[in-house]
């Protein structure tokens, strides 16, 4: 696969992790600032277990296609999930 094609696919994986860490933020604002209901730490765990599926998703990609040269764009994290299920467990 042409270079370009790894960066093109790297971009792609960067944004869509960015995009779901996002919508863990989103969803961490309503249910830690808020009234949590069941409906919004719901949504909290679908959306941790998402950035769970396509974080071992990107990874195996990155394996297949020998994108190691690209692994400093996959070592930062701007949502820590351990810290978020321990929150969400304080709830149960």
């Amino acid at each position: 696969m042409a270079n370009t094609h790894k960066e093109i696919l790297m971009t792609y994986l960067t944004e869509k992790r960015c995009d779901l860490e996002s919508k863990i933020t989103d969803k961490q604002h309503m249910v830690f600032k808020y009234d949590a209901d069941v409906v919004n730490t719901l949504e909290l765990q679908l959306a941790l277990n998402k950035l769970d599926c396509f974080n071992e998703f990107a990874d195996d990609v990155a394996k297949l296609m020998e994108l190691s040269h690209f692994e400093s764009l996959f070592t930062y994290i701007a949502v820590n999930p351990e810290y978020v299920r321990y929150r969400l467990s304080q709830f149960a």
